[in-house]
């Protein structure tokens, strides 16, 4: 069995390096890694940077910092590196507690290797994201209340541990405890004994979340009195997608299969198997947070997909053995199990044919950037933040403290919903960039397809209102326009 592990463990990390180096960094990642560093730094919400995330997935990232700057290694290959270590201790701290659980070979090899393609490949882009993190943290939990609901035990110091470590992963969004709620509440059912509450996974998971809110009440006080008003005003407004919408999306459709795929399973069998049972309920509890998310970016419904993944591979494997009898099932899984990978595999086709050709937008300004702005400050009035996050990254730019706010209120000033102190705000933001850190490039997103524009938002026009924004302005003059975006250079003095 080992050589079979090693074997999958080998091409799995080797189809997943191939992958990744062939894609720039989520530019999620590399905004929190940005903040993360100003927080290590003695940075705050607000007084250094907005931000609509809890700060948990900064304290994540701080390692990846420190060991960035001790080495003096690039943060790409240290948050890789990071979330490669993650993935493997929670692959093999679940494979290790499957071994209690599953019988055959064909069940531990197909469980072992969809827990390592959902993990490593399954991803594309989103690798290092919040949920691929919070999954992969998650895993082993799931695991242990699928041996916990079969009347496994598990030695004390283990199961503290497993809640440490999958505390660590859902306290990055506060619906990520829709999961531990969902399985918590099955267990219940299941073992009919409230006194599980109190074993040693919950008490490591809570304690992991007693840290962190002692902290945040602590150190990020800014987040709770002036972050959290900004976002409930204006990213849940202008980002949040009607539910009719998100039912009509390819994870309401493959999880309208997994729970087909489930019904029939639980019919046919006759007695109840606890792991595939845990793995769909995780399935669900992801999916509800997608909801609940109310976004559609492919990360929003990654972990959801990962966990639907794993359950009707488990399917696969417990009727794989009468197959004539199941042949309908086992197509089911087939077609679900395909589905899934196609999605995956969608998503990295459509993010290598956008961001990474070499004659897009993102690789010829990060050139122009690093021509002109290396190491210096870059303005860019954008409300994009796939696009300015990406280009001042690999343009080795320092991006503006100015970005961050502006582009939340933009789109609410777009539809006249801004009230007027928030315009305001918004100006002065970039008339401080413009005086005191006085950015070596100032570049103006001009694309008339905009994330949350009907139509083109003209940047200059509605700053140039202000006189404040007309005096530093005259300091910069035009450069050049690559595609949509015109870019301006200060004048030199």
């Amino acid at each position: 069995m080992k050589k079979y592990y090693f074997l999958i463990v080998a091409i799995t990390l080797l189809l997943s390096y191939l992958m990744q180096s062939h894609l720039f960094l989520n530019w999620d990642v590399i905004t929190m890694l940005r903040f993360s560093k100003a927080t290590l730094a003695g940075g705050d919400y607000v007084s250094s940077y907005y931000n609509i995330n809890t700060p948990a997935i900064f304290y994540l990232y701080f390692p990846v910092i420190l060991i960035s700057n001790y080495f003096h290694l690039s943060l790409v290959l240290c948050i890789r590196l990071f979330t490669y270590c993650v993935g493997i201790i929670s692959w093999f701290s679940s494979a290790y507690l499957l071994k209690n659980i599953l019988k055959t070979r064909l069940q531990k090899i197909f469980i072992f290797s969809a827990i390592g393609i959902g993990f490593f490949l399954l991803p594309a882009h989103e690798f290092g994201q919040r949920e691929h993190l919070m999954m992969m943290f998650a895993l082993p939990y799931v695991v242990a209340v699928a041996l916990r609901a079969s009347q496994h035990q598990l030695v004390i110091t283990t199961a503290f541990l497993i809640g440490l470590f999958s505390g660590l992963g859902l306290i990055i969004k506060p619906f990520f405890l829709i999961l531990p709620i969902v399985l918590e509440t099955y267990l219940l059912f299941s073992r009919k004994k409230i006194s599980l509450l109190l074993r040693p996974e919950i008490l490591g998971i809570l304690f992991i979340h007693c840290i962190y809110l002692i902290t945040l009440c602590l150190v990020n006080q800014n987040y709770l009195t002036k972050m959290l008003p900004i976002l409930l005003q204006y990213d849940i407004k202008n980002a949040a997608l009607p539910y009719i919408f998100l039912l009509n999306t390819e994870c309401s459709l493959l999880m309208i299969f997994t729970f087909l795929s489930f019904a029939v399973f639980r019919f046919i069998m006759k007695k109840k198997d606890f792991l595939t049972t845990s793995f769909f309920l995780a399935s669900v509890a992801c999916f509800l947070e997608f909801m609940v998310a109310k976004r559609y970016w492919y990360y929003h419904e990654l972990s959801a997909l990962f966990f639907m993944l794993l359950t009707v591979v488990s399917i696969f494997c417990m009727t794989i053995k009468n197959f004539k009898k199941n042949i309908g099932l086992i197509f089911i899984t087939i077609f679900s199990t395909s589905a899934i990978l196609l999605t995956g595999w969608s998503y990295f086709y459509y993010i290598s044919r956008l961001y990474n050709n070499l004659h897009a937008p993102h690789h010829r300004l990060a050139k122009i950037i690093k021509k002109y702005a290396e190491n210096k400050t870059v303005l860019i009035m954008s409300e994009t933040p796939s696009f300015y996050e990406t280009v001042s990254f690999y343009g080795h730019a320092i991006l503006s403290n100015a970005n961050s706010f502006p582009s939340m209120v933009i789109p609410a000033i777009s539809k006249n919903t801004a009230p007027e102190e928030d315009k305001k705000r918004v100006v002065d933001a970039i008339v401080t960039s413009l005086q005191k850190e006085k950015p070596a490039l100032v570049i103006i997103d001009q694309n008339p397809n905009g994330q949350y524009f009907e139509r083109p938002f003209e940047y200059l026009k509605f700053y140039a209102k202000y006189k404040a924004f007309r005096l530093a302005w005259a300091h910069y003059r035009f450069l050049k326009r690559i595609d949509n975006f015109d870019i301006y250079i200060i004048r030199p003095h």
